[in-house]
């Protein structure tokens, strides 16, 4: 009876899944909730003169605001929630056979034998099996196991941080969720979220929120080119003059922007969901890195995206300076870090 029971869960929950991503969210079909309207003169100021002397063309354009499509949210919730329970299993795995055998030829022969070849497959499967098409869920998909794979590499040479190898359960713990818990040093223990905390999170998340969606409209209003320029923002067979002409890194400004939004926003997001959720505090992915940084080393260093920050370093520098320079370990890392993009680029090929 209960081998029946299972045998009817395993064909039901395959199907239950597939169901839930039927929309593949390839085309943008909403409806704007308003529209205002932009004067051709504005427009004209931004070098959008073809929309000014277009003869088809009114005084002003319609730009309008569009709603969140639930549909994205719910798929991109249910994704972030499989990759949790898969990391959970993967993080009993590497503290079973490489953290407990650190040192061995077992731990080696597991971790780049079996762990870190599964870790960059995950996604591919994934994409194949949901049959994903949409550019931001895929890209969610291939974040995680980048994540896992330099977890790996901490675990086999010992320079995770030290209070998730206290026990398996909190290793797991700093697996499983997409946004790190902070531990405290002294008690190994998770750092308890205060309630402004998660409050004052939330409000930059909802903040963050609407001025994204607002400036992603605004910019694709003008196919992600607001000012005039001779190249597009992605052409690299470009003279010295265009590359620096303001047009173009003006354009090139305004996606990293963008790209700042959608970083900030997605980590916000998922670390208050999961303080609410846990009661532990997250780490804060970004700190205002394009308004504070002091330097070039500020901003990569202690502002921007400190989930890769800490992972390249604990997973790629400290092994590395164990045995080379610390020049050879910066190459090192900085190698990596492009690899690890160019992995993300390959994903979502």
């Amino acid at each position: 009876m209960i081998l029946d029971l299972l045998l009817q869960l395993s064909r039901y929950i395959p199907q239950a899944l597939l169901s839930q991503f039927t929309d593949k969210l390839e085309r943008d079909t909403r409806e704007p909730i308003f529209v205002f309207q932009i004067p051709t003169t504005i427009l004209a100021l931004l070098g959008q003169n073809e929309i000014q002397n277009d003869p088809a063309s009114s005084a002003a354009v319609h730009y309008g605001i569009l709603a969140p499509r639930f549909s994205f949210w719910w798929q991109l919730t249910l994704l972030i929630a499989m990759q949790s329970m898969i990391c959970i299993l993967i993080a009993c795995f590497i503290y079973k056979f490489i953290i407990e055998k650190r040192g061995t030829t077992t731990a080696f022969l597991t971790g780049y034998g079996v762990v870190l070849p599964f870790v960059l497959l995950i996604p591919f499967h994934f994409c194949r099996a949901l049959q994903l098409r949409n550019m931001c869920l895929i890209m969610s998909v291939a974040s995680t196991p980048t994540l896992v794979f330099f977890r790996c590499l901490e675990a086999i040479y010992g320079t995770s941080p030290t209070a998730v190898e206290k026990d398996i359960t909190t290793y797991c713990l700093y697996y499983c969720a997409v946004i790190p818990f902070q531990f405290a040093s002294d008690s190994k223990k998770p750092i308890k979220a205060e309630k402004g905390e998660i409050q004052a999170k939330g409000l930059q998340f909802i903040r963050n929120f609407f001025l994204m969606g607002a400036f992603y409209s605004l910019i694709a209003f003008f196919t992600y080119l607001p000012f005039p320029a001779s190249i597009l923002t992605h052409q690299t067979e470009e003279s010295l003059i265009d590359l620096f002409h303001w047009g173009h890194l003006c354009n090139n400004l305004a996606l990293a922007f963008l790209v700042y939004f959608a970083l900030d926003t997605g980590t916000l997001g998922a670390g208050c969901a999961l303080s609410l959720l846990s009661g532990n505090s997250t780490l804060t992915v970004n700190d205002e890195p394009l308004t504070k940084s002091t330097s070039i080393a500020d901003f990569w260093g202690r502002r921007w995206n400190l989930i890769v920050h800490g992972v390249l370093k604990r997973g790629i520098f400290k092994p590395t300076r164990k045995y080379f320079s610390k020049t050879f370990a910066t190459i090192v890392t900085f190698v990596f870090s492009g690899l690890l993009h160019e992995y993300v680029i390959l994903v979502t090929a």
